[in-house]
């Protein structure tokens, strides 16, 4: 019986060792977030009818402009929302000149109601803010526009919209660049069904008060900020009792108003930024802390960290660099490279790229950033942009992460990101604009041939990239340098394993021949 007992013992033990080695080896599983995730064109309040106003060439609209879409009319009392940004680049890299307040004050009348809405009823909510222009705005077109809800002593206050968590700064993109107005809401939607944090956003249709006159300005997106905050990116709190500091970074191009970071990465390859990059332009800067709280402590902390970060996974060491699963979230990095990949992002990974870190937390790639411009350029269908992206260039070089990566992406393509959903997606996302969409082709000057043409090139663009994707994107296997902490571990863990099998076989041998000679002795005697 004692020997049964220890036979059977010995082997479970052995089984509970083989499975906490090969569950070391599959840390971070990838699993899909939903969190409840709205589409704005599926929710239950889409009306099926869509509004008969019009709108003329130069913007203007009667006092009894309605739309089946949410509408926010900006009032500044005959205040222009003026433009003081110097033109030194064509990002949101631009500064401010010194002493320039660069926002216009404005109340915000907010027609949400299910059905039809109207600027003659009345609003389902007043707010008093702030406006101004923001980001790469051009002087022609449809400016992007960034706010602030104040309350009546200046405060910022925070207020839920049009369904959205609660903030106190909201940004209207204008998708200037986009003639389609489909492929941020695509994007930022899709990014919020996988494990990716990804900002809410809602369509609306904007008017300016201008005097006694309203003016449209256009289908736009109300989009969140990348800030920290319930609802947005949650962290715990900027800084514990060791002094450890929560943060947020971005990496774009530059912006003599931020706060660079000199990592490790940026001296030894001479540039400022983050492990290399193509862009020299391209910067690391803090976004939180903001500049105006940020302390010299705080700014050494996150430099060294992000520097720590760096340094293991440029490491040519292999257990060293076997490490770099508990500082980096490689959940958001896989879902971050198949969705830029298959939307042909150019440039993510380099521009318009947020990462944060709680304490405690690790290293994680995010929120998603900049989509007006994806699926433009017809020879992106067959590259792989993402390749020498900072981090990436080295996190590819590893084959566990690899392996993961291809699992994920044709898991995802089964389902969340097959051809035949995006493509029904934007299809069924275009009808749900229905007029919305032709007020804003005639503000803009688009025929309805253009358009159409527009839509149908995005849809074969995407589904071209797609196919090419499912082809080529285990090409990236050739980048494999080193397999710290696929083959390798799991060939220690087996030998470990099978070594113990051994040794526990041994004893068992052992104490059966003792047992037997101990009878043949007692027998005998």
């Amino acid at each position: 019986m004692k020997k049964t007992l220890i036979l059977v013992f010995s082997v479970l033990f052995a089984a509970v060792f083989l499975l906490l080695a090969f569950g070391a080896v599959k840390q971070n599983i990838l699993h899909v977030v939903d969190g409840g995730r709205i589409w704005q064109h599926l929710s239950e309040n889409a009306p099926a009818v869509n509004s008969p106003s019009s709108v003329s060439s130069d913007g203007r609209v009667d006092a009894a402009f309605s739309s089946h879409l949410p509408i926010l009319l900006i009032d500044t009392d005959g205040s222009v929302i003026s433009d003081l940004r110097h033109d030194e680049s064509s990002s949101e890299a631009s500064r401010y000149g010194d002493n320039l307040n660069p926002y216009t004050e404005m109340d915000l009348f907010i027609y949400d109601e299910d059905g039809i809405n109207s600027i003659s009823s009345v609003p389902s909510r007043t707010l008093s803010g702030k406006i101004k222009v923001r980001g790469g705005s051009t002087t022609d077109g449809k400016k992007q526009y960034r706010f602030k809800l104040l309350d009546p002593y200046g405060d910022g206050v925070k207020s839920p919209l049009l369904g959205m968590s609660a903030g106190d700064e909201w940004i209207l993109n204008g998708m200037d660049s986009d003639i389609t107005c489909l492929r941020s809401y695509l994007a930022y939607n899709l990014a919020g069904e996988l494990s990716l944090d990804s900002p809410d956003v809602r369509f609306c249709e904007l008017i300016l008060k201008d005097g006694g006159e309203y003016r449209y300005l256009g289908l736009y997106l109300l989009t969140e900020p990348v800030e920290r905050g319930e609802g947005r990116v949650a962290l715990k709190g900027k800084k514990n009792l060791i002094g450890a500091y929560s943060y947020i970074v971005k990496r774009d191009i530059a912006d003599s108003g931020s706060v660079v970071l000199s990592t490790w990465a940026s001296q030894e390859a001479g540039l400022s930024g983050f492990i290399g990059g193509t862009a020299a332009s391209s910067v690391l800067t803090l976004v939180y802390p903001k500049n105006e709280k940020v302390t010299t402590d705080a700014v050494s902390y996150i430099t060294n960290d992000l520097s720590r970060i760096e340094q293991v996974l440029a490491s040519k060491d292999i257990s060293t660099f076997a490490s770099f699963s508990r500082l980096v979230d490689t959940d958001s990095f896989i879902d971050y490279l198949i969705l830029n990949e298959l939307l042909m992002n150019r440039g993510a990974g380099t521009t318009s790229t947020y990462m944060y870190r709680d304490i405690g937390g690790k290293l994680t790639i995010g929120p998603v950033w900049g989509f007006n411009s994806t699926a433009t350029h017809r020879e992106d269908a067959e590259l792989l942009s993402m390749a020498g992206a900072p981090l990436y260039q080295d996190l590819l070089k590893n084959r566990t992460f690899q392996d993961r990566l291809l699992d994920r992406y044709r898991r995802l393509r089964e389902d969340t990101l097959s051809d035949e959903r995006i493509s029904s997606l934007l299809r069924e996302t275009r009808d749900y604009l229905g007029s919305a969409l032709e007020r804003d082709r005639v503000l803009r000057g688009i025929t309805e041939e253009a358009y159409d043409s527009a839509c149908e090139e995005l849809s074969r663009l995407l589904g071209t990239r797609g196919i090419w994707l499912d082809r080529h994107l285990g090409d990236l296997n050739s980048l494999v340098v080193t397999d710290p902490s696929g083959t390798l571990r799991r060939a220690a863990a087996v030998l470990l394993s099978a070594a113990f099998l051994l040794a526990v076989f041994s004893l068992a041998v052992r104490l059966k021949t003792r047992r037997r000679l101990f009878r043949l002795r007692s027998e005998h005697s």
